[in-house]
């Protein structure tokens, strides 16, 4: 027998088949050249995704311009990631499409440490039944009714971080936040607790976190194999972070029982609880996962926001002096602001909405899944398709946003005092899976602020060797996203009397 013949005959049929499978690829959205068998496991980032994601929707997506491509397909073991790096394609798809994007994929290392509460559980009816509670618990009335409370909150924060002005301390009170602006905990100690657990878990896990949704068999493998880490780091969280979910609900029943409870949204659910004769432990169970949920993205959203909100008010002093000059004009210095200001202090307003937008600190969202094959404007997108709304791309909008990279709060002020550029509502997601608790986050940013720039003057503090330090712009990119360090900050009274 000829080899030579057989071998050229076999390398002739092989690529035969190659062309053949190569002309029978759907027509997927444009990305980066893939492997022929890996696809883009070897490019695909596991830091700073959101960046490169962005520059890969501008790169690829000029070849795509008649289609107005701002999407990006990806694969990596027969696995597939669609980025969208628009609100126009984001609102198209998990907004009008929403029957289809509305599901969660498997994230395995949350899976393995029990994280399976309403933000990230499948989309159908105990998806539904959690929704129908968060909405019951956090309407506009109610929403209304806890005002006092943050802002009683937003002054004791305040006056912690004036008397605790060392930047170890400061953070620490930054973190007090959580207790204090969404009602459902009332003591430190569960803050502490619980707040080690989450951001162990958030910033702890990656990068290799992604890797292993990629490659799950590595959560079998031995402790000394590489990417392995955040398996075995899931499976010693998971007793801890349960606590998450019932210490809440146990203390508040304590309390409640003792007759010494504070108003949360967890102390009016358990006293309807009390009217009745008896309550399902099923019914128990989603209501710590409904209220342990809140809690969460309490802890992801609100540390990073207000820690970059500090950031901006060092890097930009004009913004934070244009608004205390607002706060001191319409409400002068013989009391503090209150939520009745609000429709007085537009600047400071648009601040707020300029925070969320020039970092947004869930920079890639969370994760949505499609259910059917789909096609968009002519890209074939597959059934079980993770689906990446880039809210950091979208925010860095050239096309929406003057000068995205500049912190400008009046980029959102009408005409002729601003540009009229439109809200960034995209920080909190899209569609049915849009955070219930948006506007109750919105109230606690909106009197957090207010209250810190009436109270207290933020600028750059000098390191050990006396020099000025401003916070480095840099930023941790995981699951959520904030300053890698704060630097050194100077914390001084404004000067009110209140």
């Amino acid at each position: 027998m000829d080899f030579t013949h057989v071998g050229a005959a076999l390398a002739v049929g092989i690529a035969s088949f190659l062309v053949m499978k190569w002309k029978q690829k759907p027509n997927y959205p444009p990305g980066p050249p893939a492997d022929l068998l890996v696809g883009h496991l070897r490019v695909i980032p596991f830091e700073n995704q959101d960046a490169t994601f962005h520059a890969w929707a501008k790169e690829y997506g000029e070849y795509w311009t008649f289609l107005g491509s701002d999407v990006v397909h990806l694969e990596a073991l027969g696995n597939h990631i669609v980025v969208l790096d628009s609100v126009e394609a984001a609102n198209d798809l998990l907004e009008k499409r929403s029957a289809i994007y509305s599901d969660r994929p498997h994230i395995l290392v949350f899976d393995m440490v029990g994280m399976n509460d309403i933000v990230l559980m499948p989309y159908g009816e105990a998806f539904r039944k959690h929704r129908k509670f968060v909405h019951s618990t956090i309407t506009k009335r109610a929403i209304t009714t806890f005002q006092p409370v943050q802002t009683k909150n937003a002054r004791a924060l305040a006056l912690n971080l004036l008397e605790n002005k060392n930047r170890h301390e400061m953070f620490f009170n930054m973190q007090v936040l959580y207790v204090s602006s969404l009602p459902t905990l009332s003591d430190r100690r569960e803050f502490r607790f619980a707040t080690s657990v989450i951001t162990g878990i958030l910033y702890g896990h990656q990068p290799g976190g992604a890797l292993l949704d990629i490659l799950p068999f590595l959560q079998h493998l031995p402790a000394w194999f590489s990417g392995t880490g955040p398996a075995i780091r899931a499976r010693e969280w998971r007793p801890m972070f349960r606590r998450v979910y019932d210490y809440p609900y146990e203390q508040v029943e304590k309390k409640m029982a003792e007759g010494v409870a504070e108003d949360s949204i967890l102390a009016r659910v358990l006293a309807k609880f009390s009217t009745r004769n008896s309550v399902p432990e099923e019914e128990i169970e989603y209501v710590k996962l409904a209220t342990g949920a809140m809690y969460r993205a309490a802890v992801e959203t609100t540390w990073s926001t207000i820690a970059v909100l500090f950031m901006t008010m060092i890097l930009y002093p004009e913004c934070q002096k244009r608004a205390q000059e607002e706060i001191d004009r319409v409400i002068g210095s013989e009391r503090l602001p209150d939520f009745e200001d609000k429709d007085s202090l537009p600047y400071t307003t648009a601040l707020v909405h300029e925070v969320l937008r020039w970092h947004p600190v869930i920079p890639l969202a969370i994760p949505h899944r499609s259910v059917q094959d789909d096609v968009y404007k002519g890209m074939f997108i597959p059934k079980g398709t993770t689906i990446l709304a880039n809210v950091m791309g979208m925010a860095l909008d050239e096309k929406t946003y003057k000068n995205p990279s500049v912190f400008n709060p009046s980029r959102f002020l009408p005409k002729p005092n601003g540009d009229d550029e439109p809200l960034f509502g995209s920080a909190f997601g899209f569609g049915r899976r849009i955070c219930p608790g948006r506007h109750f986050a919105l109230n606690s940013l909106w009197i957090l602020t207010a209250t810190i720039l009436a109270t207290l003057d933020l600028s750059a503090g000098r390191d050990e060797n006396g020099n000025l330090a401003p916070p480095p712009l840099e930023f941790n990119h995981t699951v959520s996203s904030r300053p890698k360090d704060p630097g050194y900050v100077k914390i001084t009274d404004e000067g009110t009397s209140a």
